[in-house]
């Protein structure tokens, strides 16, 4: 026996009941694959709410447009340190930083701040 094998072996069956205690039994999964403009033509289930993916994609356009907003506002052009002799962009660390908190505290404060984001 490999002695990584050997010193792991029973490391799992704590944690496993017997299998004498295991209820048998079965289920049946079903997946059903469509087009996604049949999908959305459909009619949702009574009790059901609409997906939250457009939300979900409006608020990250909005964050992220927020944020490269912000710190390109901070661009410091510097030489190249792979080429002195070109010089290219750079955005300070604490910029980024500064953005992060100041975001979180927003949404902190208010959760749907970031709709009236431009």
């Amino acid at each position: 026996m490999h002695k990584l094998s050997a010193l792991h072996e029973g490391i799992f069956t704590t944690l496993a009941p017997p299998l004498e205690a295991v209820a048998h039994g079965s289920a049946q999964i079903g997946i059903q694959v469509e087009p996604l403009a049949s999908i959305g033509a459909k009619v949702p289930a009574a009790g059901t709410a609409p997906s939250q993916q457009a939300t979900f994609v409006e608020f990250a356009q909005k964050m992220l447009q927020n944020f490269v907003n912000h710190v390109e506002s901070f661009v410091v052009r510097l030489p190249r340190p792979d080429n002195p002799g070109e010089s290219a962009d750079f955005i300070p660390t604490s910029v980024v930083q500064y953005w992060f908190t100041n975001f979180r505290r927003r949404l902190e404060q208010n959760p749907e701040f970031w709709r009236n984001l431009s």
